[in-house]
């Protein structure tokens, strides 16, 4: 018996698995995931950590905060599109895609820990040399983070593979985000007194575990049935790119983008600032414990009903933990179990995404193909870098309003309910017109089946 903190997800796994492959899958899905945690400790650390950093540690101006960030994370969206259609020049495989995924860590492990190493530099030396590690370190991780989205749908099978293989991923991605709320609630106890280079040493020891994982992900087996190269029968990424399904999911990747990242970064900064006696930085681990226990219910709504269901259910109970956060005036143990919420439902809204998108890309496009997927990272870094604009935006109104912690939550509130309401809006739509090209197919197969009355 597994003494994992993630066995039930575990127990999920086993069912209806076939025999054959059983075990390459099985064994394939955890390495997936671990080599995902590491990932995940350089997501999340952009997520939780950059921003804080820029302006607590480093000492930046909310601009030029903004500005960083702004230009890092689009820049990565340029080149991850760039990456996906050099990657689809050769046969894109299974064991390719874990090459790439190893050499991308290495390659984004040293602008990391360049970029956590600007509060050891000269004032006057900081932002330009911060705007430089931010732009390398966005471009590496292209090259480490296309090819491991990639294999949700390179190496599942079938659909439900592909929930399956998406929950264990958010899953780790969790433990992930644990481990990096974990070290900045210990930084948030005396943020003022913190010794410059400890951002940097904590870059390394992730950096090594990244590396690490990603080793380990390249050993063993892939699973028997993972596609090894896209099919020529299938119609072509830009076919699918240019489609309106695409269109709406990449919207609802966008706007869901913004406002999970807007939330995520001002959690530091509102730990930071609120007035309650009891150690208010647990908010912040809060929401990393709720995303990572979160996944064997949503899988099980995924597999009960469907991914869609689940995207659904997750949206309305994100909307609901950040209006009761922000805007019902809880106390502290309140505001506590509403980031713990927003976690679940965060969980929720990722491994339903990756898995519609995923099973959309299986049905309509090359399965695996690093273009489609590059489209997907591409939508949501676009929002997580309008998120970056509004966290520099609300820091400098607060900055002129003269520190409150008010102006913080409200941007936490209205900006994001707003940002899923547009991207329950646009799946909404997508859904309808899938529906409405389904019934339009199966009307003209019955027809041609059966001709003319």
């Amino acid at each position: 018996m597994s003494l994992s903190p993630l066995f039930p997800i575990e127990r999920m796994l086993r069912r209806r698995r076939s025999k054959a492959g059983a075990d390459e899958l099985g064994a394939f899905c955890w390495r997936y995931g671990l080599g995902h945690y590491g990932k995940g400790l350089f997501w999340h650390s952009s997520e939780l950590l950059f921003a804080f950093f820029l302006t607590e540690q480093a000492g930046l101006p909310a601009v030029w905060m903004g500005t960083v960030l702004i230009a890092g994370i689009l820049s990565s969206a340029g080149i991850d599109l760039l990456v996906g259609r050099a990657l689809r020049r050769r046969a894109f495989t299974v064991e390719r895609a874990l090459q790439l995924h190893l050499i991308g860590a290495w390659a984004s492990a040293l602008p990391l820990v360049a970029l956590f190493a600007t509060d050891l530099l000269p004032q006057g030396a900081r932002i330009p040399y911060a705007l430089v590690a931010a732009l390398a370190y966005r471009i590496a991780y292209a090259f480490y983070d296309i090819p491991q989205n990639a294999l949700v749908a390179l190496a599942a099978p079938d659909a439900d593979a592909r929930a399956r293989l998406s929950a264990l991923r958010l899953a780790f991605s969790g433990l992930a985000a644990i481990t990096v709320a974990t070290v900045l609630t210990a930084i948030l106890l005396d943020v003022q007194e913190t010794p410059a280079g400890h951002f940097a040493i904590a870059a390394i020891v992730m950096s090594i575990v990244a590396i690490g994982t990603a080793w380990r992900v390249a050993q063993g087996p892939v699973p028997t049935g993972a596609k090894e190269a896209p099919s020529p029968r299938l119609p072509s990424p830009e076919h699918y790119a240019k489609s309106l399904e695409a269109a709406g999911l990449l919207a609802t990747m966008a706007f869901a983008s913004f406002a999970i990242s807007l939330f995520t970064s001002l959690e530091p900064y509102y730990a930071a600032a609120a007035a309650f006696d009891a150690p208010t930085r647990l908010i912040v681990l809060a929401a990393a414990v709720g995303l990572t226990c979160s996944q064997i219910l949503w899988l099980a709504i995924a597999r009960r009903w469907s991914a869609e269901t689940a995207l659904y259910v997750a949206s309305f109970t994100m909307v609901s933990a950040i209006w009761f956060f922000g805007g019902a005036g809880l106390g502290y143990f309140g505001q506590i179990a509403m980031a713990g919420l927003f976690g679940i439902a965060n969980g929720g809204v990722g491994m339903a995404l990756w898995t519609v998108y995923a099973n959309s890309v299986s049905k309509r496009s090359a399965a695996g193909d690093p273009f489609t997927f590059a489209l997907l990272t591409c939508a949501a870094k676009l929002g997580i870098g309008a998120a970056g604009g509004g966290v520099a935006y609300i820091m400098f109104l607060r900055e002129r309003a003269g520190g409150p912690e008010d102006v913080i939550r409200l941007g936490m509130t209205w900006p994001p309910i707003t940002a899923l309401g547009l991207a329950l809006f646009c799946f909404y739509w997508t859904s309808r017109a899938g529906r409405a090209r389904a019934h339009r197919h199966s009307s003209r197969a019955v027809w041609t089946i059966r001709g003319p009355r």
